[in-house]
């Protein structure tokens, strides 16, 4: 309240005035420039303040995608992406949860080369009390024989299982030199070939754990090693299954091993009967080629004429035929050739190659087929008869196909018979296969009949 008694409106009462006036007309207000406050921005000022341009630029836009490389330009959006994906990337190399896992599913590590001795401890651990039965270095050298012992120069010498490990070694070296160097099928000279089974598998062999008092309960004591292993002298058992201990079961080994390899021969190669294995051909055995020559057991040469056989000789025979067989060239080996009642066939002809015609020709001068053709052979004329019981004499002309070449003229008086038989070398040849023999008269006669009979051949 002023001096006046006039009302202003204060804080309190803003209000209050909010409330009662509903208009008011300020009229024109002009503002007049004047001095900013101190420390204000001014558009100098404001020229290197960042945009949202800029903002966007630098930091990414929400929509950026991660860059292709680590190294790729990108904002910090983009950026963050690509770190998101290799650590995604990471995670994936990593177990998948803690504890135990198979080999495929853990990572590989490898312990640093210069690792200090990790400590172990354990209230169950091995004392001095409980080894006390131990087996000592010193005496499983003695019995199991030194690093650089050497094998005994006999099989049932006195030995530690190193030297007799030596000695049986050396029996499978011997041994191994009496096998072919590889597998497979060899020469003569290097045969004796094996094979091991193809479907073999591996045996797998665990070891796990560390010793301890309970666990050392069982371990080998001297007393029950010299049992089971045996003494250096142990004599080799009698019998493969008779009771005896490692040193002396190791003996019969080697004597068994020795006595095998006097039954194979002394080297690879051919030998004689009396150095060699004795072996039986299988039952299925696919033919074996022969080279050389090869002595018949049992059998003798051809016996004297006259005389009955004996000594099983040895006897000619002879190929039977029911057609002619493929015609040889000059100077190639034939066989002897007989028909299918094993007659010896001394001409080029077999029975089931020869055929017969018979041709009436009647009142005509016309060239008429009297034997018909063979699409894959020539057919040689070797009996020709004509006989004419007309009344008309003729002469007749022979021909090897249909209009051909006239191969020979037959002249036929009437009522007689004219023609010609001869061997199958003297037959009369045809020129070329798969043709027809023909006839033809000079004058027409009342019946001329004709016979023709004709080998087959292919030349």
């Amino acid at each position: 309240m002023g001096s006046s008694g006039a009302r202003y409106a204060t804080q309190d009462t803003v209000a209050d005035l909010d409330a009662k006036v509903t208009e008011v007309d300020t009229g024109s207000v002009t503002v007049v420039a004047s001095a900013l406050p101190s420390g204000a921005a001014t558009e100098a000022t404001l020229a290197g303040a960042l945009t949202t341009t800029d903002f966007d630029s630098k930091v990414g836009a929400l929509t950026e995608t991660a860059p292709a490389t680590d190294t790729a330009s990108s904002g910090l959006n983009g950026r963050a992406q690509r770190i998101a994906q290799r650590l995604t990337s990471l995670i994936a190399l990593l177990p998948g949860s803690l504890g135990q896992k198979a080999s495929a599913a853990s990572l590989a590590v490898v312990v640093a080369s210069d690792q200090s001795a990790v400590p172990v401890s354990s209230a169950t651990l091995a004392t001095e009390t409980t080894l006390a039965g131990v087996l000592t270095t010193t005496d499983f050298d003695t019995k199991v024989g030194g690093l650089t012992e050497t094998a005994p120069a006999t099989d049932t010498a006195s030995s530690g299982l190193n030297g007799r490990a030596q000695r049986i070694a050396q029996r499978l070296t011997s041994l191994i030199a009496l096998f072919p160097t590889s597998l497979g099928q060899k020469a003569s000279a290097a045969s004796f070939a094996v094979v091991i089974a193809s479907d073999q598998s591996a045996v797998p062999a665990t070891v796990s754990g560390v010793a301890t008092d309970a666990t050392l309960a069982g371990v080998l004591t001297t007393t029950d090693f010299d049992t089971k292993t045996g003494s250096l002298t142990e004599t080799a058992p009698a019998t493969d299954t008779a009771s005896s201990g490692l040193n002396g079961r190791l003996q019969r080994i080697a004597q068994r091993l020795t006595s095998l390899i006097a039954l194979f021969p002394t080297s690879l190669g051919q030998k004689t009967m009396a150095n060699s294995f004795a072996v039986a051909i299988a039952s299925d055995q696919s033919a074996v080629p022969i080279s050389g020559t090869v002595t018949a057991s049992g059998t003798a040469g051809d016996v004297a004429t006259g005389s009955a056989d004996s000594g099983n000789p040895v006897k000619g025979g002879l190929v039977a035929h029911t057609a002619l067989p493929t015609a040889l060239s000059d100077g190639q080996r034939g066989s002897l050739r007989g028909d299918k009642f094993q007659r010896l066939l001394t001409t080029q002809s077999l029975a089931e190659n020869n055929s017969d015609t018979s041709t009436t020709i009647t009142n005509s001068t016309s060239e008429t087929t009297i034997v018909a053709a063979d699409a894959s052979n020539k057919q040689h004329l070797h009996i020709l008869m004509l006989s004419n019981s007309g009344g008309t004499p003729c002469e007749v002309a022979i021909r090897d196909s249909t209009a051909g070449t006239i191969r020979l003229n037959v002249y036929v008086p009437a009522g007689e018979t004219r023609g010609f038989a001869v061997n199958e070398s003297g037959s009369v040849k045809q020129t070329t296969a798969n043709n027809n023999w023909t006839a033809q008269c000079s004058a027409g006669t009342t019946s001329l009949k004709v016979f023709a009979k004709v080998i087959k051949a292919t030349s």
